[in-house]
C-alpha cells in the first residue's frame, strides 16, 4: 500500500486535509467516498523537507489576527 496526500470538502464544504493509504489512487477515491468526502486532489505522498515547508507556511495570516496581536502587544509594551 501507498500513502496518498489528499484535499476533499466534506458534506458542509470545508476543505479537510490529510494522508491516507491505499493501493492506487482509484482506491483512494474510492475510501474518501466512503468517508463521506469530495476529492479535491489526491497525490502520492512524498517526505521531503520542501514538501513540508511549503503546506507550513501556505496558509495566509488573517488580518484579524494581525490587528489583535499588534493589539496585545502595544499593552504589554
Amino acid at each position: 500500500m501507498r500513502s496518498y496526500t489528499y484535499r476533499a470538502r466534506n458534506l458542509t464544504g470545508r476543505i479537510v486535509e490529510g494522508t491516507i493509504q491505499a493501493n492506487d489512487q482509484d482506491a483512494a477515491y474510492e475510501q474518501l467516498a466512503k468517508d463521506k468526502l469530495i476529492p479535491v486532489e489526491i497525490r502520492p505522498a512524498t517526505a521531503s523537507a520542501e514538501n513540508v515547508m511549503s503546506r507550513l507556511f501556505s496558509e495566509r495570516i488573517r488580518d484579524e489576527d494581525v490587528i489583535l496581536f499588534t493589539r496585545q502587544l502595544s499593552t504589554m509594551l
